[in-house]
């Protein structure tokens, strides 16, 4: 793997991590999951859709009261 790769790489796993972070956090201060979104600035089959893709089982970051 070269120089590129090798930065594109670590580029695409930092902002990764970054963006499951972000939803993991906004959900956890969120009612609920239409909440979270809004906050997002996203609509709810894009948060769905990412919480696919991210792997995130959701009701582990339900707000406890």
């Amino acid at each position: 793997m070269n120089d590129k790769n090798l930065g594109e790489s670590l580029y695409e796993s930092v902002t990764n991590d970054a963006k499951k972070g972000t939803m993991i956090l906004t959900r956890r201060n969120s009612k609920n999951v239409t909440e979270a979104a809004n906050k997002l600035g996203i609509s709810l089959s894009t948060l769905y859709r990412w919480i696919g893709e991210y792997q995130i089982n959701i009701k582990d970051y339900i707000k406890r009261q």
